[in-house]
């Protein structure tokens, strides 16, 4: 490679330009010789070697050696300059020369020549400093030439370094640039090869394509009978046969589609026929039913009213059972206070007997008194009277207590039976109070079932209200279906109409949906 970018090509260049500044230096070393009236003979004999030498590195091409061999021709040449100025004022501004030469030596971005260079410089101003100041020079003092030789070699060598330093980071981008410029050209390479293979498939594909095209064509055009019958290259085989897979299956389903669309309409007709049936028997049903639900509230509102006549009953039976509960309480008292007499009539038997026997005794005392009134005589005659008189009275008492256990016998017989009278009313109380609560617990039983049933009722007539509004509904919606069905009709023959322009495969253009009408007529 033989470019800007080529290491070894700008090194080459810097041969060529380090033998072209060699030769000019030369010339500038015999020019000043001459122009100072000195000898040209001592600066052209290593001029010339100097410049062999220079020719030598230029045939060898861009080589390490040849590099320095470049350089140093060069650097020997500005020693020349420096020489033939000597005695001169101009000869310590000829040292620029020097500064001068070190970074043209960096031309060849060759690290090794820079301080090749930089060696020569500090080799002339060193050595020379001690064998022949006058060649360096202008004044013969060694201690002053030294320092200015160090003083020089100072600034040789902080030149060289940075030129070294830059040189080298060159370098290395250099060989970093031409390894990624190798790496490039390997995979401009490798793409030019692809670029080959893609040409060549886009060209296989190209012809796939203009045959897919023409298929393509067909079927837009309704023509499915177009597969490609001839093959195509072994990476495009498979989209071929796809191809004509899909034209295939497409060409059945058109097929089928057709066949089952007039299907349809047959079966769409049919159907129109039967929505409307179903319309006219859902608007008679809607109408039975609406008769229904004026039966079915008639029936609720007569569950109401005998709803109503069982809760007013049952509340007659509560104040009938209520009233029976406190006669039956008053008979039970009553019975209480019968027994309480029975008792007092027995305790008034007690005291009858026992005035019964105070008259009995009080009778046998007036005896005894009456006896003893006869023995005394007539000094007892007013005693006998009193004695008589009480005999008369207990008597009496006898009889009174006689006729009172008379009535006593007679009230006690009288109460018993009112006793059991009372108790016989009290029993029947009980019977009819028992009787009571029953036919109450009956008639709350009918009371809630009568409420069960007019809820019952009204949930039949909310259904029936809901039936019939569903009736209603079905019957609009028989209507829309019907609706619905004539515009499937029409959408039918639509399709029919457009898949007639389809030609299968082994087929003919189909004709338009006359053939779908005679089929629905037939």
């Amino acid at each position: 490679m033989k470019d800007m970018n080529d290491l070894d090509g700008i090194r080459a260049k810097g041969v060529k330009a380090l033998f072209g500044v060699n030769i000019l230096l030369g010339i500038v070393a015999l020019g000043s010789a001459l122009a100072l009236g000195k000898s040209v003979v001592p600066f052209a004999v290593p001029s010339l070697v100097f410049v062999l030498i220079g020719a030598w590195a230029l045939r060898g091409g861009h080589a390490l050696h040849h590099r320095i061999a470049a350089t140093l021709g060069g650097a020997c040449q500005v020693t020349l300059v420096i020489a033939a100025f000597a005695g001169h004022s101009w000869q310590m501004d000829a040292h620029m020369i020097f500064f001068a030469y070190i970074p043209m030596s960096a031309a060849m971005l060759c690290p090794a020549s820079i301080v090749a260079a930089a060696v020569a410089a500090l080799v002339h101003h060193l050595g020379l400093t001690f064998v022949m100041p006058s060649l360096v020079y202008p004044s013969v003092g060694l201690w002053e030439n030294i320092l200015r030789s160090l003083f020089h070699g100072t600034v040789v060598i902080a030149e060289a370094g940075a030129l070294f330093y830059g040189v080298k980071r060159n370098v290395i981008r250099m060989q970093d640039l031409n390894a990624e410029k190798a790496r490039l050209s390997e995979v401009m390479d490798t793409l030019s090869e692809e670029k080959a293979i893609i040409e060549a498939k886009e060209q296989a594909a190209s012809e796939v394509v203009d045959r897919l095209h023409v298929g393509l064509a067909k079927v837009a055009k309704g023509n499915l009978d177009a597969e490609i019958a001839e093959t195509f290259s072994a990476e495009y085989e498979d989209l071929r046969m796809s191809f004509n897979a899909a034209v295939d299956s497409l060409s059945g389903i058109i097929s089928s589609v057709t066949t089952v669309s007039k299907q349809i309409g047959i079966d769409s007709t049919e159907l129109a026929e039967v929505s409307s049936s179903v319309a006219t028997s859902t608007e008679k049903q809607a109408d039975a039913l609406s008769r229904v639900t004026d039966s079915v509230e008639h029936i609720a509102d007569g569950m109401q009213i005998a709803v109503g006549k069982a809760e007013d009953m049952q509340q007659r039976f509560d104040s009938t059972r209520t009233v029976t509960q406190s006669g039956t309480e008053v008979v039970r008292q009553a019975v209480e206070t019968m027994d309480e007499i029975e008792q007092s009539s027995s305790q008034i038997d007690h005291v009858v007997a026992l005035i019964e026997d105070i008259a009995f005794q009080t009778n046998l005392l007036a005896l005894n008194a009456g006896v003893e009134a006869a023995r005394a005589g007539e000094a007892g005659a007013g005693f006998a009277i009193v004695a008589s008189e009480v005999r008369a009275l207990a008597h009496r008492s006898a009889e009174a207590a006689q006729n009172i256990n008379k009535l006593i016998s007679q009230s006690n017989e009288h109460v018993g039976v009112g006793v059991s009278l009372v108790r016989q009313v009290g029993d029947a109380l009980e019977t009819i109070l028992s009787e009571v609560n029953e036919v109450s617990g009956y008639i709350t039983e009918i009371a809630a079932i009568s409420n069960q049933q007019a809820e019952s009722v009204q949930d039949i007539r909310g259904s029936m209200q809901t039936l019939g509004m569903e009736t209603q509904g079905n019957a609009a919606r028989s209507e829309e279906a019907s609706a619905s069905t004539s515009s499937l009709d029409a959408s039918v023959e639509k399709l029919v109409d457009g898949l007639s322009g389809f030609v299968v495969k082994g087929g003919e253009p189909k004709e338009k949906s006359a053939g779908f009408r005679s089929a629905r007529a037939a």
